[in-house]
Order: structure tokens, then sequence, then C-alpha cells
């Protein structure tokens, strides 16, 4: 995306993006006002320093109704065609200053950015949305745990920024971008054969195998699935999304949380129901990615 092109908007150093063809989030957290229409909801949103994002309730006949979201960004998507407008605050140029971006997409608290530096070098960024506690939290974990990885197959973090206005980590760029969009691509799927196949499951089982085993400490991903997984220009598996890691020292084996997070598709039952994890969580999810693989 060229930001000499988007719709930003500016007050006191920061703006707005809008992010077409959404499902909006969920509205817990949110405020709902009928009786303004875009521009008012517009005006409302830049005088609101504690909004994360806005949309207009009912899109017909160029849109009337404002929801402006103060909490976490839960339960959303892009689609490619249909869906609504979301605006989402951003520091007003800082992030495209450094980057000509070629597209972006937004996952839970996070927006994950294509790129390049000032020098060429191709790079994503995944910086996260404006008053999100918990997500600084997690973000600032994950770069703490990535600098202490010494493997070839987690992705490879190259900076980070974590102040007041600016959140955010650079990792290296994959050009294959994740596994998901060809194994659950019918026509993308056939770009890979057997041997390819072979050669990514064996990549992600030596990078959990050093997670598990031969990492400093006990690493529990928690999140292992297709979309985690990025291919770089030879298709090697690069693990990433290290947000909701957990992780064990000494002769610790398991652990037990009331904040059960991940994809229910790839998660032990034990962990989903009652928040019990250990290496076991993550055999299982590799267990459901090896057999989308394989079937494709």
């Amino acid at each position: 995306m060229d930001w000499s092109k988007i719709e930003l908007d500016y007050l006191n150093g920061d703006g707005f993006v809008k992010v077409a063809s959404m499902k909006l989030p969920d509205t817990s957290g949110s405020i709902l006002n009928v009786s303004i229409n875009h521009k008012e909801c517009r005006m409302e949103y830049l005088k609101n320093c504690s909004c994360i994002a806005y949309a207009n309730s009912y899109i017909r006949e160029g849109g009337s109704g404002c929801v402006m979201w103060f909490l976490d960004l839960v339960d959303i998507k892009k689609f490619q065609v249909n869906g609504q407008d979301l605006y989402l605050w951003m520091a007003a140029l800082e992030f495209g200053k450094q980057l000509l971006n070629k597209s972006f997409e937004m996952i839970s608290n996070f927006i994950y950015a294509e790129g390049k530096l000032v020098n060429g070098q191709e790079i994503v960024v995944k910086k996260l949305l404006k008053k999100s506690g918990q997500g600084i939290h997690e973000l600032q974990n994950e770069v703490i745990l990535i600098a202490k990885l010494q493997h070839q197959n987690p992705v490879r973090l190259l900076g980070c920024c974590i102040q007041r206005h600016e959140t955010m980590i650079i990792y290296e760029y994959m050009p294959n971008k994740s596994l998901d969009s060809f194994i659950f691509d019918q026509a993308r799927s056939t770009l890979i054969n057997r041997e390819k196949c072979f050669n990514i499951i064996i990549g992600i089982a030596q990078g959990h195998f050093y997670l598990h085993r031969d990492s400093r400490l006990r690493i529990i991903h928690r999140d292992l699935k297709a979309s985690n997984a990025l291919l770089d220009e030879a298709m090697r598996p690069k693990i990433s999304d290290f947000d909701m890691v957990r992780t064990f020292g000494g002769d610790q084996t398991e652990g037990n949380t009331d904040r059960v997070v991940g994809t229910y598709g790839y998660m032990t039952s034990e962990y989903a129901i009652d928040g019990l994890f250990s290496v076991k969580l993550d055999v299982f999810s590799f267990e459901v990615l090896v057999l989308g693989i394989v079937s494709g």
C-alpha cells in the first residue's frame, strides 16, 4: 500500500487509516451512536484519544450511525469482497516514513505490514494497535524470547520499537507467505510436491524440537498452525508469532492458565477445557498441521 494515497487524517500527530472489506470486531468494549453520520463519526473519533477504531453502523446510502471501539479488537477478519470499512488509529506518518508498504493485514490487536526499509531490504512489521495493554505485554515477551533463539527455523528478528506511540517488531520478509496459502488453496497446492511437503514437515519438526529441548528455556508455542508457518524463497519453513508462548524452567513439564489462547482446531481437549498445557499441546498441533499438509 502506498502511504501517499491512503485516507489519513491527523490530530495532534495521530490519525486513522481506512481498511476496506472487513468483518467488524466484536462490539464488546464499543459505543454505538445512531444519530450521527459518517463525517460526524470521524470528528468524534479524532476528538476521543482513547478510541482505537470506528466504523459506520449502517452502510446504506453512504453510511450512517457510528460504532467506536475502546478495548482490544476481537474477532475481526478481512474479506476478499463485501465487508465494511473499518477506520483504525495510527500515529501520523511515523509508520509510513520507514516503509513503502505493499499490503497489510489485521489480526487480533496487530497490523501486519509488508514493506521496505530505506536501504531496499524487504521486511514485515508487526505493529500493535493503540491502547492494547495485553498486546504490549505479549509483544515485549515476543521480542525478549526471539532475541534469545539461535536456530534456522524460527523467524528472524531484525529490530523492534517499544515506545509510547509506536510499538512494533520488524521481521525478515518471507516471500512465499504462510503455509496455509498453499495447502488450503486448490490452485497453489499443486506447487508443492511430496518432497517439498516432507521438507516443510521436517523443518517445522526441527524448529519445535529446538524450542522444546535445545533452547535455553523449554518453550511452548501454544498456537502452531499453518498460518504461523512462514516459507522463505526456498520453501524452508519458519515458525512465527511467539506472542502467546509460555516458557518452562528447571524440571517443570506442564502448566495451567485461565487464559486459553490459540486456535481451537489445533488444541488438545485438556488445554481447551481446563487450561492445562505442556509440550504435548504443540505435538498435538503439529499432528493436526501434518494432517492438513498431507491431505491437502
